[in-house]
Protein backbone atom coordinates (compact mmCIF):
# COMPACT_ATOMS: atom_id res chain seq x y z
CA UNK A 1 0.00 0.00 0.00
CA UNK A 2 1.53 2.95 -1.04
CA UNK A 3 -0.83 6.19 -1.50
CA UNK A 4 -0.65 6.03 -5.13
CA UNK A 5 -3.49 5.15 -7.49
CA UNK A 6 -1.34 2.26 -9.46
CA UNK A 7 -3.64 -1.26 -9.01
CA UNK A 8 -0.46 -3.38 -9.49
CA UNK A 9 1.01 -4.81 -6.84
CA UNK A 10 4.90 -3.80 -5.82
CA UNK A 11 7.79 -6.22 -6.08
CA UNK A 12 7.41 -9.24 -3.31
CA UNK A 13 2.82 -8.18 -2.91
CA UNK A 14 0.82 -10.95 -2.19
CA UNK A 15 -2.48 -10.37 -3.63
CA UNK A 16 -5.43 -12.49 -5.57
CA UNK A 17 -6.46 -10.00 -8.05
CA UNK A 18 -4.99 -12.98 -10.63
CA UNK A 19 -7.27 -15.43 -9.06
CA UNK A 20 -10.03 -12.93 -9.40
CA UNK A 21 -9.80 -12.45 -12.59
CA UNK A 22 -9.58 -16.06 -13.67
CA UNK A 23 -12.74 -16.57 -11.68
CA UNK A 24 -14.83 -13.80 -13.20
CA UNK A 25 -13.39 -14.31 -16.77
CA UNK A 26 -15.79 -13.60 -19.40
CA UNK A 27 -16.11 -15.57 -22.53
CA UNK A 28 -13.17 -14.70 -24.69
CA UNK A 29 -14.46 -17.00 -27.85
CA UNK A 30 -12.05 -19.52 -27.78
CA UNK A 31 -13.39 -21.41 -24.98
CA UNK A 32 -12.21 -19.52 -21.97
CA UNK A 33 -14.98 -18.33 -18.82
CA UNK A 34 -14.44 -18.24 -15.21
CA UNK A 35 -17.30 -19.85 -13.10
CA UNK A 36 -18.33 -16.20 -11.98
CA UNK A 37 -18.83 -14.47 -15.71
CA UNK A 38 -20.80 -11.91 -15.58
CA UNK A 39 -19.92 -11.03 -12.36
CA UNK A 40 -17.57 -7.72 -10.88
CA UNK A 41 -15.15 -7.98 -8.09
CA UNK A 42 -14.32 -5.25 -5.64
CA UNK A 43 -10.49 -5.34 -5.23
CA UNK A 44 -9.07 -4.05 -1.57
CA UNK A 45 -4.85 -4.27 -1.33
CA UNK A 46 -3.75 -4.17 2.02
CA UNK A 47 -0.15 -4.83 3.70
CA UNK A 48 0.46 -8.28 5.01
CA UNK A 49 0.95 -6.54 8.55
CA UNK A 50 -2.31 -5.22 9.05
CA UNK A 51 -3.39 -5.40 12.52
CA UNK A 52 -7.36 -6.96 12.88
CA UNK A 53 -9.20 -3.60 13.61
CA UNK A 54 -7.75 -2.75 9.99
CA UNK A 55 -9.69 -6.16 8.00
CA UNK A 56 -12.59 -5.45 10.06
CA UNK A 57 -13.02 -1.62 8.62
CA UNK A 58 -12.36 -3.69 4.65
CA UNK A 59 -15.11 -6.18 5.21
CA UNK A 60 -17.46 -3.47 6.89
CA UNK A 61 -16.49 -1.68 3.35
CA UNK A 62 -17.88 -4.86 1.51
CA UNK A 63 -21.30 -4.47 2.95
CA UNK A 64 -21.58 -1.32 0.59
CA UNK A 65 -20.92 -3.67 -2.25
CA UNK A 66 -24.04 -3.66 -4.69
CA UNK A 67 -24.31 -7.46 -5.03
CA UNK A 68 -26.98 -9.08 -6.81
CA UNK A 69 -28.07 -12.61 -7.36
Amino acid sequence: MDGDSNPFPEAGDYQGTPCAGVAIAESNGRGIVGIAHGCAFMPVRFPLTTDDDFLVDIFEVGEKADVKS
